[in-house]
């Protein structure tokens, strides 16, 4: 099986930007899938941003829970997502969780 590596590089003004994903990704690393590192990058960042702001665990697993079960079902990166398919993401879970809850 051939593995091909592709290594990410961000700008030194692009990694250092507030919430950037260069500010969680290891130096220098090639990622075997570039997208998925920085998929996780970005969650953790995203994760650092809602800490601080000194919100409840609880709701930062949810909310990255969300995310991820958008990932999965569009089969797409958040940076791939239009907005009508986040608000059709959005309008199934709700009528589901409001089926599930009759």
């Amino acid at each position: 099986m051939l593995c091909l590596m592709q290594h990410v590089s961000l700008s030194p003004s692009d990694a250092a930007l507030p919430g950037s994903a260069g500010l969680v990704l290891a130096r220098e690393v090639a990622f075997v899938d570039p997208e998925a590192g920085i998929f996780e990058a970005m969650i953790e960042g995203w994760r650092r941003q809602q800490r601080v702001r000194f919100l409840k665990s609880d709701t930062i697993k949810h909310r990255v829970r969300v995310v991820r079960r958008m990932a999965e079902s569009s089969n797409q990166y958040p940076w791939q997502w239009t907005a009508a398919e986040v608000e059709a993401f959005i309008d199934y879970c709700i009528r589901a969780n409001s089926i599930q809850s009759s």
